[in-house]
């Protein structure tokens, strides 16, 4: 009797622990691609083929504040950090970005 109830109340608790896991999953599924189609990055990522002018420069403090305003929201992420196709830091919310 006394199993059956442990086995029972154990079900339960793992039942209910997957539901939270795939509602946090899907959260930060969305999370991921509110930001990924951010304009502030989308325009982050066109400007960074362009010559080292002020405008970039601009940008890129742009996208960085951005990063670092985001990350606030998102505890579970420990870095943020945009790169170009060829591998080439464009902008992060830390100082030195793991490569």
């Amino acid at each position: 009797m006394i199993g059956e109830n442990v086995t029972r109340e154990l079900r339960a608790l793992a039942n209910y622990t997957s539901r939270e896991l795939d509602l946090w999953i899907k959260e930060q599924i969305l999370v991921v691609r509110e930001l990924a189609t951010s304009k502030t990055i989308i325009e982050g990522l066109s400007s960074g083929h362009q010559s080292q002018n002020d405008k970039f420069i601009k940008q890129q403090k742009a996208l960085e504040l951005y990063l670092k305003s985001v990350h606030k929201r998102m505890e579970t992420v420990l870095e943020l950090t945009v790169i170009d196709t060829e591998g080439k830091i464009i902008a992060s919310n830390v100082d030195s970005p793991f490569q």
